[in-house]
């Protein structure tokens, strides 16, 4: 796992119709990682699903099927995110600007940003970089 507390996140929405990826797949927003848990690691659980649905509560997008199945999985990592801020209607960062930009080189979740690069793409959103705290370390 590569993920370290305090990195920025952007989110990136992905658009799943047969037409328009590359206009409708956007970073819409920008958060920071505040926890990571490894809940299972190759099948090894380090968190009962108990304590994994208790973690989980009212934090996440998921409901209880889909973290049902998410548990069965051998890796399993829950990150907690606090969301910053995002782009807003007509600033949201599209795939083909990404791309162009040499920022979207393979799959959304395969995708590490060098800092600069993070900054780059919320500037491509419109953000004022100068009001945002960046972990830098």
């Amino acid at each position: 796992m590569h993920y370290e507390t305090g990195e920025p996140v952007g989110i990136y929405r992905i658009y799943e119709g047969e037409t328009g990826k590359t206009y409708r797949s956007v970073v819409t927003s920008y958060c920071t990682i505040t926890k990571i848990e490894v809940i299972k690691n190759n099948g090894k659980v380090a968190m009962s699903f108990a304590d994994f649905i208790r973690n989980a509560g009212n934090k996440t997008v998921f409901n209880s099927d889909e973290l049902s199945a998410i548990y069965t999985q051998d890796n399993v990592v829950m990150l907690e995110l606090v969301y910053n801020g995002f782009f807003g209607k007509g600033h949201n960062v599209i795939h083909k600007d990404l791309k162009e930009q040499g920022l979207f080189t393979s799959h959304p979740y395969k995708l590490d940003f060098t800092m600069d690069q993070f900054i780059r793409i919320l500037e491509m959103g419109g953000v004022d970089v100068q009001n945002v705290i960046i972990n830098q370390s």
